[in-house]
């Protein structure tokens, strides 16, 4: 398998599991916070996930169809992800810890770690190192 169809697979990964997170978050003590909070099943949680998809999906068409440097562009992506997903994870930290109810977020904890796991791949898959090793020529 080339190194293109790896980054579709891991790139379609990482976008079902930030759907889910979404998921995830909406049926947390999170949603409760605040006006704007998305409730499960409602239109924001359906419209996050389209945009979510959107975003996914944009880029990778694009790269998948020859653009080679959409690759950084997804990579900036990517960071944007993780980036997100640790905010998430320390915000549901102070909460839970907050009102003691720590074990209303390990749910929503667990799919954010795999998120960030699946978007390490997918930076692995992006970025591979390369398995040739040149030999150290000294000068005489």
């Amino acid at each position: 398998m080339n190194n293109k169809n790896i980054m579709t697979i891991v790139t379609l990964i990482s976008a079902f599991l930030f759907s889910t997170v979404i998921v995830f978050v909406s049926l947390s003590p999170l949603s409760e916070f605040g006006p704007n909070a998305n409730q499960f099943n409602s239109s924001g949680m359906w419209l996050s996930i389209a945009m979510i998809v959107f975003l996914y999906a944009v880029p990778l068409v694009i790269y998948r169809t020859g653009v080679g440097w959409m690759k950084y562009l997804m990579a900036v992506l990517c960071f944007l992800g993780l980036f997100t997903m640790v905010a998430i994870m320390i915000t549901a930290t102070i909460i839970g810890l907050t009102y003691g109810a720590m074990s209303a977020f390990y749910p929503l904890l667990g799919m954010c770690a795999i998120y960030c796991l699946a978007n390490a791949a997918w930076y692995l898959a992006a970025f591979p190192r390369n398995k040739e090793i040149t030999p150290h020529v000294s000068s005489p």
